[in-house]
């Protein structure tokens, strides 16, 4: 059986959520995108000054791996994993890389 492609579907839960949330509300604060097919990484960042502060702030960080979507960051209250679900990704394809190894199989998701 072939495998799914899950590079359009990660970029396009990713483009909804840029879409939910607009750009940074703070003037000097920057909503920073990488679509990277090539290395398979997208993420979604800020950066930029917030008063006298250098704000470098990873949001979101998702990599394809294994034929599988590792969630590495989700710092949002979006619902990344839900949102990969609904696109059609399955929980085996799925792996919370954010968890540590040793959890990973308690949960529904792939281990790796």
């Amino acid at each position: 059986m072939d495998r799914l492609d899950y590079a359009p579907i990660v970029r396009d839960v990713l483009a909804r959520y840029l879409g939910f949330v607009g750009s940074s509300h703070t003037p000097d604060l920057d909503t920073a995108v990488l679509f990277d097919d090539h290395h398979k990484t997208y993420a979604i960042f800020d950066v930029g000054w917030q008063g006298k502060d250098r704000i470098e702030t990873i949001l979101v960080f998702l990599r394809l791996k294994d034929h599988k979507v590792w969630v590495e960051i989700d710092r949002t209250d979006y619902g990344f994993v839900d949102e990969l679900l609904r696109a059609g990704v399955p929980e085996k394809d799925i792996v919370l890389a954010f968890h540590h190894p040793l959890l990973r199989p308690y949960a529904d998701f792939a281990a790796a």
